[in-house]
């Protein structure tokens, strides 16, 4: 047989598949079901069961795309049902599988698995204007500071590169790779002028090679590029592609990457160490803002050490996880005698503003300095839990400890809206088993704590009021259980039915001035 009528595939990505020899057939399948000839892995949700057809034909292997999620030759996605002639050394990809089709198998197979040629010809040159990527370098920190969000940080960096690397990068995108999903963009930026088949890349098309040398060393900095004297590249890339940059953004918690990918169609004559070096430059600008942006958002609900931990990667503190069941103490704060005349002026308004915005800060800081982490703020009351999201055997004490020194310190301080000797705020505190994790849609969510235990803090948070049983600290009897040091200043008020319990709760307030010399029996 003629060795021009045998077709090789030669594997490209991590799904464990060999090296394929095929030979002259008017059709051979490719697809997940058992009875294709090329069989791929039957759990992959972008390789349909009967996916490409190739054939042999006037002398030459042609590929139809006969798939829902398309078949791409090249980086470009076929039309259903139009056979393609396959040149020698073009990547074929079916769903997330690719290959390197080898029609010229007689010279490849004396060649090893881990490489394969690409036929040489001739493209253009350029070179990288070094004052230009200089001041791009100078002006891409105030550029991404500007951000309004995540995704704009990612925008500015790829359109600066397109910019700052001309002519030799045609196409920047940033792309969360994800080994069980389709891979999503994020940002990108083209060069107007480049053609067709590279603005096709926004599929996008990313060598798995590449990706997986960032995953095992994500401090490197992968920029490589076809040299005219040697066509041999390791790495996959379209036929129009020149030279290929990587570098490693982020790592999301479900094991996904997050990639600053760079494509160009030029050949540097020199300059290839400065491309690296800028992209190198621009991973760590971005990485920055990345880190800037998520402590100062993290800052508002956590203190300082579970933010540290947050950023760290722990897997104990992982906000974006599965809801899952944990022991925390629920922490209820609301303001007393703040409510405004309907005809209130004004001054008046500006004056309970900063009352509350005053009043909050001491709250957030006292939870804070105890460890505690601030779920959510609504008008003037704080909703702030212990033991979320990271353990805390001693959680009951800090609550308590927290609520003593909430009262203090607005002791301390004068408030216009607060009557000189009035209860200053109400506070409840109770603990148990929550359900904690993100909440909401898949664009917006937050990170929600949910139970009968807060339930009951809110109500017992209610109970404070003058009009019911006039306390500034009231707890659940499960609280005072766990105290120690604190359990001397508690005393039991009242055994009361909380809305939506069906058993009577025990009540016991803490006392703000001096413990109680002892516990009455009686109960009012």
């Amino acid at each position: 047989m003629d060795p021009a009528q045998v077709l090789i595939l030669v594997p490209q990505d991590g799904h464990g598949l060999e090296r394929v020899v095929l030979k002259r057939a008017d059709a051979i399948h490719v697809g997940r079901s058992s009875r294709c000839q090329v069989r791929l892995p039957s759990d992959s949700r972008m390789v349909s069961r009967l996916h490409a057809t190739l054939s042999w034909n006037a002398g030459a292997w042609f590929i139809t795309d006969a798939s829902r999620r398309g078949t791409y030759l090249q980086g470009e996605k076929l039309e259903p049902g139009e056979p393609r002639s396959i040149p020698h050394g073009a990547s074929l990809r079916f769903g997330d599988c690719e290959f390197i089709a080898l029609t010229r198998p007689d010279e490849e197979l004396r060649e090893p698995e881990s490489s394969y040629t690409l036929s040489s010809h001739l493209v253009q040159l350029g070179t990288i204007d070094t004052a230009k990527v200089l001041q791009a370098a100078f002006e891409l920190p105030e550029l991404l500071a500007t951000a309004t969000d995540e995704h704009a940080i990612y925008s500015f960096a790829c359109d600066y590169l397109v910019r700052a690397l001309s002519p030799v990068i045609a196409t920047a995108f940033v792309a969360n790779i994800d080994p069980r999903e389709p891979v999503t963009l994020l940002g990108r930026a083209e060069r107007g002028s480049h053609s067709t088949a590279t603005r096709d890349l926004f599929r996008p098309v990313i060598s798995r090679r590449v990706i997986a040398q960032l995953a095992s060393s994500p401090e490197s900095v992968v920029f490589i590029q076809r040299n005219i004297d040697d066509p041999a590249l390791s790495v996959t890339v379209s036929g129009t592609s020149q030279a290929i940059g990587a570098a490693l953004l982020d790592r999301g918690a479900s094991g996904s990457l997050v990639v600053l990918y760079v494509i160009g169609d030029v050949v540097l004559t020199h300059g290839d160490k400065l491309v690296a070096q800028y992209l190198r430059l621009v991973s760590t600008l971005v990485r920055q803002h990345l880190l800037a942006r998520r402590q100062a958002h993290l800052t508002k609900y956590f203190s300082p050490n579970v933010v540290q931990l947050i950023l760290r990667g722990d897997p104990q503190t992982d906000l974006e996880r599965e809801p899952r069941v944990a022991k925390a103490t629920s922490f209820f704060f609301d303001v007393r005698g703040s409510s405004l005349r309907l005809e209130a002026s004004p001054e008046e308004r500006s004056a309970l503003y900063r009352d509350l915005r005053r009043v909050l800060s001491i709250v957030t800081e006292a939870v804070f300095e105890n460890g505690g982490t601030i779920i959510d703020y609504a008008g003037d009351a704080v909703f702030a839990v212990w033991g979320v999201p990271l353990a805390q055997p001693e959680q009951a004490e800090r609550a308590v400890s927290c609520a003593l020194k909430v009262v203090q310190r607005l002791r301390d301080e004068a408030f216009l809206m607060m009557r000189p000797g009035a209860q200053l705020c109400g506070i409840g505190i109770a603990t148990g088993e929550v359900l904690v994790g993100p909440v909401g849609s898949s664009v917006m969510f937050k990170y929600g704590v949910f139970g009968p235990s807060v339930s009951a803090a809110q109500r017992l948070a209610a109970l404070t009021k003058p009009d019911q049983l006039d306390r500034e600290i009231l707890i659940s009897h499960e609280v005072r259980s766990e105290l120690q040091q604190l359990k001397a200043a508690t005393r039991h008020v009242a055994q009361v039915s909380l809305r939506g319990m069906d058993s009577m709760v025990e009540v016991f307030e803490v006392a703000t001035d001096a413990p109680f010399d002892s516990e009455p029996g009686g109960r009012y």
